[in-house]
Parts: C-alpha cells; structure tokens; sequence
C-alpha cells in the first residue's frame, strides 16, 4: 500500500498550497483519484482535479494503476503505461486556460469578442455583435477599458461579484478558476425601497396604501 500512501502524500501537499492561496492542477488516473478524499468547498476554486485515463499496456492488469495491486515484477508494465500518458499531458497543458486570457488578453479584435470565449465550458451563448465592439472601440481612451480592466485585475487580491452561485454556478466557478484569485458573490442586491424616488402621485398612493397592510392581509 506504499504507493497510494505516497499518492495520498503528494495530494495533502497539494491541499497544503491551495490552503496557502496557491493554485493547482493535481492530475492523476481515474482509480487512484477516487481512492482521494473530497476536498473541502473552500478550496474547490483552488485545487483542480484532473483526470487522465491510463493507456493499456501489455503484462499490466486491467484496472490497474498504482503498484498496491500487483506484485513488482510487474512494475515496468505501469512505467509503460504511464509513458504513454506524455500525449494526454501535453494536450491538457495545451488546452488549459489561465488568468492570462483575461489579463493578459489574447482578445484584442473586435471580432475576437464575436464568439465565445474558450474558456466557457458550460451552455452559453450570449456573445457581443461586430458593431457594439466597433462603436466602443471608436470612443476608446488611448488608455483602452480593457487595459483597466485587466490592470485591476492582476493587481487585485479578490474579485467581488454581484451575483450568486445559487442563481449563475457555472459562470462564478468559471470565473475563479480563470482569475485564479476568490470571487466573492455578494448577492443580487435589489434596491431598497427607500432608495425610490416616487414621482408617480398614483404609485404613491399605492405604496402608501399597501404600507398600511399586514404581512398576512
């Protein structure tokens, strides 16, 4: 059992730096990544599990991926097989996205912000059109928006959104994996009442009327 011991190891390392703010990919095959334990929610924007199958190799049992189950002789067959991991890897490296697609900006056209971005991995379709892009560009500062934008963002040790993750999960998990920094949703926050300016005489009236009703009336 001194490998998954090892492997359990090299995951409470891993939980180590995401408890201290570091961000992580702990990238492992499927069997030996559910012998893990959960990882608390409040790391979840930390530590990224990630799963690659292991390739088949031949002499190794099937189902087999850590050297707890089968005796040593048989350990150059999993060598094998992880060798052949070097595909899945380089292709994952190539495909993850970072904080860079948004402070360092691969957006740069106008026609770069038409589509959707990459990095959302979730039904979404909302897009800008070429002309709003165009008509914003026009009316830029020398110092561009997005500049600003990806300036504060760098900079910055938090992100507050006005949002909640009951109402947009996806778009708030997305949106700390991305900056690699806590977003803190503070809700929807709906105006107070008492930030109207009534200048309707008859809603007036309605509200006050209304006003003078019990909860259960």
């Amino acid at each position: 059992m001194a490998a998954l011991r090892s492997h359990y190891a090299i995951f409470q390392g891993a939980k180590f730096l995401a408890e201290n703010g570091h961000h992580l990919y702990f990238i492992s095959t499927p069997n030996n990544m559910h012998r893990l334990p959960q990882i608390p929610d409040n790391l979840s924007s930390h530590l990224n599990f990630v799963q690659l199958p292991l390739p088949h190799a031949q002499g190794l049992p099937q189902g087999a991926e850590s050297t707890a189950y089968f005796p040593i002789h048989q350990v150059p067959y999993l060598k094998q097989a992880q060798d052949m991991l070097q595909l899945a890897l380089i292709n994952f490296l190539k495909s993850s996205r970072s904080p860079s697609d948004i402070i360092n900006g691969r957006r740069q056209k106008p026609e770069d912000f038409t589509v959707v971005p990459e990095w959302i991995n979730f039904d979404f379709n909302i897009r800008f059109k070429l002309h709003e892009m165009m008509s914003h560009q026009e009316w830029m500062d020398s110092v561009s928006d997005l500049y600003c934008y990806r300036t504060v963002l760098k900079d910055c040790r938090a992100v507050i959104v006005r949002s909640c993750p009951e109402f947009e999960p996806e778009p708030c998990n997305v949106f700390s994996k991305l900056l690699q920094k806590p977003v803190l949703p503070v809700s929807l926050l709906p105006p107070s009442l008492r930030d109207y300016i009534v200048a309707d005489v008859k809603w007036q009236v309605l509200k006050d009327g209304l006003d003078t009703k019990k909860e259960d009336q």
